[in-house]
């Protein structure tokens, strides 16, 4: 019986989690979207910005990198720390959205 507690317990904790993919921090549907689209070519993430960002979206110059394996680290509100690799560095940029459009991309550099 303490088993199936354990097990019943341990399976409301995940389910109530949410969203867990991509490093630990729930993220929005469209903030999946656009890291799913990061392949490691610069190309891509310009059609990514192009697609995912608003009208006179700063890019921050992102699109100057061939960013791959992205996860975001940290949300705050609707504005996502997503860290990506480019090469041997790891850039990390923080993202906010406003109704589902890359609202501002700031460069917090690398690490």
């Amino acid at each position: 019986m303490q088993k199936l507690f354990l097990v019943l317990m341990a399976t409301m904790i995940f389910t109530a989690c949410g969203n867990k993919k991509s490093g630990g921090a729930a993220t929005s549907p469209e903030m999946e979207a656009f890291m799913k689209m990061l392949d490691g070519k610069s190309t891509t993430v310009d059609a990514a910005l192009t697609k995912y960002g608003s009208t006179g979206l700063n890019n921050a110059d992102m699109n100057l990198y061939n960013l791959e394996s992205p996860k975001v680290v940290a949300t705050n509100g609707n504005c996502y720390t997503m860290e990506a690799t480019s090469g041997i560095t790891t850039r990390t940029y923080e993202i906010c959205w406003e109704n589902q459009k890359i609202k501002t991309i700031t460069n917090k550099g690398m690490k």
